[in-house]
């Protein structure tokens, strides 16, 4: 069997506040060669313009061009997928009409996983200025039916992991709340960045009494991806038709 190339996105402008997470996905890519006998290889790369966080869709439209260009170039040296690597999927329709290799987001990949394998479920945010933009992303999804609640833990991006003790706490008594409160089933963390606290999360709601899924975005886009470049398809391009040929005036050639 060939070997599958996954690209990583980041979409946020490199600093030192998301160094724990990029090194998150740079210790996975060499799991996943070394657990796969060099089937699947992962690489992530960074924009080099936009903003340090996407928190809303403002800072999604910064990021955008520089996405497109970086999936392009991914596309160009033969990846076999693209993932990208922020919760509010930003660009992601718009690199689906560029490209004709498939992209998965975080947050539709994730949820759709939420609803197959619970219902009804949450989402674990990081901001309220953000769930405005989950909310639609999900109603765009067609799944919003099936969100019970997002309760935040009023952390920034780039502050995530200046205290991760004091962060899973929080983040587990909002899963708690969301769950014997809200009636959810499942619970789905709202930023990829969030990645270094899956196993304190989980151990913390099973000491708790709590046994629903707890869904990591970046993992449930990544294996999406992995999936469908196994199987050899990828977006309609009956739906996400190609980019026609017109004037565009751009600072850069894409």
């Amino acid at each position: 069997m060939r070997q599958i190339r996954i690209l990583n996105i980041v979409p946020d402008i490199y600093t030192d506040g998301i160094e724990a997470s990029v090194n998150d996905r740079r210790t996975l890519a060499k799991e996943l060669e070394a657990e796969t006998g060099g089937l699947i290889r992962l690489e992530t790369r960074i924009v080099d313009g936009g903003s340090e966080s996407i928190e809303c869709f403002y800072d999604s439209a910064l990021a955008a061009p520089y996405i497109l260009r970086l999936a392009r170039s991914g596309q160009d040296e033969g990846f076999d997928a693209i993932v990208m690597d922020c919760f509010l999927d930003p660009a992601l329709s718009e690199c689906r009409e560029l490209l004709e290799i498939p992209v998965m987001g975080a947050c539709q990949s994730a949820a759709f996983l939420a609803v197959r394998l619970a219902g009804d479920f949450s989402v674990i945010g990081i901001l309220d200025n953000a769930d405005r933009c989950i909310k639609e992303n999900l109603r765009k999804y067609g799944i919003s039916g099936y969100l019970k609640s997002i309760p935040v833990v009023d952390t920034p991006v780039v502050e995530l992991h200046s205290d991760e003790a004091a962060l899973s706490k929080k983040m587990i008594a909002a899963g708690i709340e969301a769950v014997k409160k809200d009636k959810a089933r499942a619970l789905v963390f709202g930023c990829t960045s969030l990645s270094t606290l899956v196993e304190p999360v989980r151990a913390g709601l099973r000491a708790a009494g709590i046994d629903v899924p707890v869904i990591e975005p970046f993992k449930a886009a990544l294996y999406d991806a992995v999936a469908v470049a196994l199987q050899g398809v990828s977006h309609s391009k009956a739906a996400y038709f190609p980019i026609t040929s017109k004037l565009r005036t751009l600072d850069w050639k894409l």
